[in-house]
């Protein structure tokens, strides 16, 4: 009886390694403007995986600093050697994570029962920058200007990307003024100087685009007003040399500031001065554009001199032919006929 030999060939398989996992970017903003609104899972396996008996599965967000509720999947590829799966910032019930570090975890089996895992962790950061502040102030009146700048605020601990920030200044017609911006701060210089006849007068925008490492971003506008043209003095009672035979209860100043940015009465009242300070009285005014200047006692027999600086919100000082210093120079006299 003849002996019969079986050969069985079979694979040894003592191995399945994961490696030169990665991810691209580590720090991305998951929030859908376009800019880094996802990141790359890239990973290596030693062989494939792709059998029924083998599996290779990816969760994010099961274990780490940042915890969901409910995981993201992403489906994983499963051939030998460098594989990658895309992450958009979602968790399994499709809505956007929270910002914080995450962890990637994949795990694997093949068909010899062996087993072996990898992890990674990714950051999501999508609150975006802020513009603390403008030079000049929003909704703020100015009469002069040489440059525009912004104040920053970094949100995502990754700093301001300077080379993508951008500051504009935009003119009363909602156009450009040509300039220049400066390489070490956030300013905007005008390459000519703004007209101080009153010729350019009006609302100007600054625009600010101010972008962090991380590619969040946040435009803001703020407008502010450019005023060279000074208030005026429209009406005084009594009228400046005016002769009167009894004192008058008030001296009442009228002023306008035309469309410019307004008239300070408060601090045109501060002004006031009466007989170089001998007279003493009180200054009140209605908000809008009256003055009222009332004297504690009776204005005396002889020339009487007020004093005023017509003032308006953008610092400009009216100046006439009756001024010495900046000062508008009102004479009345009283006389006994």
């Amino acid at each position: 009886m003849k002996k019969i030999k079986i050969y069985r060939r079979f694979i040894l398989d003592t191995t399945l390694t994961i490696t030169e996992v990665i991810a691209d970017p580590a720090i991305f903003s998951p929030n859908g403007d376009g800019i880094k609104d996802t990141t790359t899972i890239y990973y290596t396996l030693s062989e494939d995986l792709t059998s029924r008996y083998s599996e290779i599965t990816i969760t994010i967000g099961d274990t780490g600093q940042k915890i969901l509720t409910a995981p993201a999947k992403p489906i994983p590829g499963t051939r030998k050697g460098r594989n990658s799966v895309i992450w958009n910032g979602r968790d399994g019930l499709g809505r956007y994570v929270e910002d914080g570090v995450y962890t990637v975890r994949i795990a694997a089996s093949d068909a010899g029962g062996n087993e072996a895992t990898a992890s990674v962790t990714v950051k999501a950061l999508t609150k975006a920058p802020d513009v603390v502040s403008t030079i000049p102030e929003k909704d703020s009146f100015v009469s002069t200007l040489t440059e525009v700048s912004a104040q920053l605020k970094d949100n995502s601990g990754e700093g301001i990307d300077l080379t993508k920030t951008t500051i504009r200044l935009l003119d009363i017609s909602n156009r450009e003024v040509a300039g220049t911006q400066s390489v070490d701060k956030i300013s905007w210089k005008p390459l000519s100087p703004l007209p101080g006849d009153g010729s350019k007068d009006g609302k100007y925008t600054i625009v600010v685009t101010v972008y962090d490492k991380v590619g969040n971003f946040a435009t803001v506008n703020n407008p502010f007003y450019y005023d060279t043209v000074s208030p005026v003095i429209t009406s005084i009672t009594p009228a400046h040399g005016a002769i009167l035979t009894t004192s008058p209860e008030n001296i009442i100043i009228v002023m306008s500031d035309g469309t410019g940015s307004g008239n300070d009465l408060g601090a045109t009242a501060k002004t006031i001065k009466v007989d170089d300070g001998k007279t003493a009285g009180s200054a009140t005014h209605n908000g809008i554009n009256t003055i009222t200047f009332t004297p504690y006692e009776t204005f005396a027999k002889g020339i009487h001199i007020i004093e005023i600086t017509p003032t308006d919100y953008a610092g400009n000082k009216q100046l006439n032919h009756l001024s010495i210093n900046s000062v508008i120079l009102i004479i009345f006299q009283m006389s006994s006929k």
